[in-house]
């Protein structure tokens, strides 16, 4: 944490000798100011079906590496 910017670093490995399925992530809470801005240094990210479940490893939404401000807040 420095100034006004937060960089996180996640990683997973398997060192067992068959594949495992794993899920992890982070789930950050921020202020929906108008001035907070996300953005995100992401390559790929899983495409989900109906039941929320994985089915591809995609390119990332180019969106993704741009500041954006966030939506609305959900009811």
């Amino acid at each position: 944490l420095t100034g006004d910017e937060l960089r996180l670093s996640l990683s997973l490995e398997n060192r067992g000798r068959e594949t495992m399925p794993a899920g992890l992530g982070f789930h950050p809470y921020f202020p929906r100011t108008p001035g907070c801005r996300l953005w995100a240094r992401v390559d790929g990210m899983w495409a989900t079906d109906a039941a929320v479940m994985p089915k591809a490893l995609v390119d990332a939404d180019p969106r993704l590496g741009a500041p954006h401000g966030l939506p609305g807040r959900r009811r």
